[in-house]
């Protein structure tokens, strides 16, 4: 699986513990390099109600601080 392989080089964690928190989640943004389609993060996020709650979080080291968590919160709000 793309995604659990992809977070594993991130975070270190048992398959069973990372897809009970992916199953829980509604909706998921992947970002993936435009000219060789690599994966290179994603985030999954939670519905309760008018409530959004974060899920997962793994982005590329690469990419980190360029504010794309919140891009995608304010897309994951105009999709809620």
């Amino acid at each position: 699986d793309e995604l659990f392989a992809f977070s594993q080089t991130l975070v270190a964690e048992p398959r069973p513990h990372w897809q009970r928190h992916v199953d829980m989640q509604d909706e998921l943004h992947l970002l993936r390099d435009t000219t060789s389609g690599r994966l290179l993060g994603f985030q999954l996020w939670h519905f309760g109600g008018p409530i959004i709650w974060g899920g997962k979080l793994r982005f590329d080291p690469r990419i980190r601080g360029l504010g794309l968590n919140l891009l995608l919160t304010l897309v994951t709000l105009d999709s809620a």
